[in-house]
């Protein structure tokens, strides 16, 4: 069984550089994806983090002017040759910003069926 079928919720791409707050200092990632539950990101520059710890999101998503806030919970660390990535289940965030978040999948999908 793959991870995607463990999945609760549905998922959009998203190549989108957003900032991660580690402690009190932000540092830039870039997302892959996302779901009403969490983010997975590419690492760019910033320091070592391990599972089960704490950050802040900080994101604004394309054709919306709100700016998203988010804390989550390091759910895995992917470490690779080419890709360090890490995925984020959100732990703290508004509905409205949920709602943001749902909004845009629904119209990335519906964007992505108008393309194939």
């Amino acid at each position: 069984m793959t991870s995607e079928h463990h999945r609760k919720n549905e998922r959009a791409a998203l190549d989108l550089y957003v900032n991660k707050i580690v402690g009190d200092e932000p540092h830039l990632v870039r997302i892959r994806d996302i779901s009403e539950s969490g983010v997975y990101f590419y690492k760019l520059l910033e320091p070592e983090i391990n599972s089960s710890e704490f950050v802040g999101l900080e994101m604004k998503l394309p054709n919306s002017e709100e700016v998203i806030w988010a804390v989550g919970e390091v759910v895995r660390l992917d470490k690779r040759n080419d890709n360090d990535g890490t995925a984020v289940r959100f732990v703290r965030i508004s509905e409205s910003d949920r709602r943001i978040i749902s909004d845009y999948i629904i119209s990335a999908g519906a964007s992505a069926t108008c393309a194939a």
